[in-house]
């Protein structure tokens, strides 16, 4: 985007210069001499990068004084804004575009900047005005109207913006505040010899410094903004999705394998080995061949502590004494129940 600010300029828009000269042996006597200087600035903080149909940027204009002699202030009660102007005109008609002479039967083509001619529906005021001026420190409101040459005159190029205060500026203070607005862009091309370029202008429209008699300020400053009908966005959709992708997945996988094989799988079996042997050794030995199913059924770790009920009566081994006892007590009871017997049959 080309930006063309054509000036900062300062404005001397009203000097009074008087020199009394005497005979050559009468002294010289030199009149007061007062001016009223003002400046006026032109910017554009915001241009938008794809800047065609639609587009609305943002101009600024900086108000300020430079050196009045006579006088201390300048007061500014209107500004006023060119939207669009024709780069080249004919001198024998102002309405006419020309890009050299041969364009203008009978007069010549010249560029009359920054005296604006209207370029036709290039640029349209949008609003949105907002103002850093103050008035011993009450906040200054700009109203903005469209009006022509001739006073009253509608024109939609040319925007006069009037304070609701008086605005009084120093003298030698070329930064004292600051009027911004949009506005909007309403072709794909102007209608003069620089179909991609807007030349705006600007000027104090109602402005006078304090002197005695007053004087006035005026006088116009010019600048100028390209229209880009191509896009240049080609840069902003290469980098977006390079960067995108590459984070999300390199995150995700190397969480989930480290912790899903550490925890499970790892004491399950220490628990198991430890507690079978135990009880195994004690019991096996001694019991019938009745109760060595019963223990062994249940494998799982969950039924070793239920394995630990009553222990099952063990029969005496027939050599130990308590079976040669119960042997004993066997064959006497046999004994007595055969002689009972023998008693019952005689």
């Amino acid at each position: 985007m080309r930006i063309t600010t054509l000036g900062r300029s300062m404005f001397t828009t009203a000097a009074a210069v008087a020199m009394i000269a005497a005979a050559s042996f009468a002294p010289t006597t030199v009149a007061a001499q007062n001016t009223c200087n003002g400046f006026l600035g032109i910017s554009y903080p915001f241009v938008e990068e794809f800047n065609t149909i639609g587009s609305v940027d943002r101009v600024q204009l900086t108000l300020g004084t430079g050196t009045i002699s006579g006088g201390t202030t300048l007061t500014v009660e209107q500004i006023f804004f060119g939207l669009d102007c024709k780069n080249r005109v004919c001198t024998n008609n102002t309405s006419q575009g020309c890009d050299v002479d041969g364009d203008c039967p009978g007069g010549s083509c010249f560029s009359p900047l920054p005296t604006c001619f209207d370029d036709g529906a290039v640029a349209g005021f949008v609003g949105n005005i907002s103002t850093t001026c103050e008035v011993g420190g009450n906040p200054v409101t700009f109203t903005a109207n469209s009006v022509g040459g001739s006073p009253g005159a509608a024109n939609p190029n040319r925007v006069v913006f009037t304070s609701n205060l008086p605005i009084v500026i120093p003298a030698s203070n070329p930064n004292f505040c600051v009027l911004e607005f949009d506005f909007e862009k309403l072709s794909l091309v102007s209608n003069d010899s620089t179909p991609l370029t807007i030349e705006q202008n600007a000027g104090f429209e109602m402005a006078a410094c304090d002197n005695v008699p007053p004087l006035a300020a005026g006088g116009t400053i010019s600048g100028s903004l390209d229209i880009d009908p191509t896009p240049t966005p080609t840069s902003t959709p290469s980098e977006t999705p390079t960067a995108t992708p590459s984070a999300t997945p390199t995150a995700t996988p190397t969480d989930t394998p480290t912790s899903t094989p550490t925890g499970t799988p790892t004491t399950s079996p220490t628990n198991t080995p430890t507690n079978t042997p135990t009880n195994t050794p004690t019991n096996t030995p001694t019991s019938t061949p009745t109760s060595t199913p019963t223990n062994t059924v249940p494998p799982p770790p969950t039924l070793t502590p239920t394995l630990t009920p009553p222990p099952v009566p063990v029969v005496p081994s027939p050599t130990s004494p308590a079976g040669l006892a119960l042997i004993g007590l066997l064959g006497l009871s046999i004994a007595v129940m055969l002689r009972r017997a023998t008693r019952s049959e005689s």
